[in-house]
């Protein structure tokens, strides 16, 4: 039983890099894209002054 276990894992590992070689380029590119818009969103947030954060609470209150 054991002996089998190692070509299939082998076997799936190859499958996943023929997947990944197949559509690789495109999915990076818009992982990227994708993973960069959010950062910008929460440097956007982060960047505000003090003055700005404690105004922004106020509205959450209200």
């Amino acid at each position: 039983m054991a002996l089998n276990v190692a070509p299939l894992r082998e076997s799936k590992k190859s499958f996943l890099n023929g997947t990944v070689k197949q559509y690789g380029e495109e999915a990076k590119r818009k992982f990227h894209a994708t993973a960069q818009r959010r950062n910008d969103a929460t440097t956007q947030r982060k960047r505000l002054n003090p003055s700005d954060k404690t105004n922004i609470q106020r509205l959450r209150i209200w």
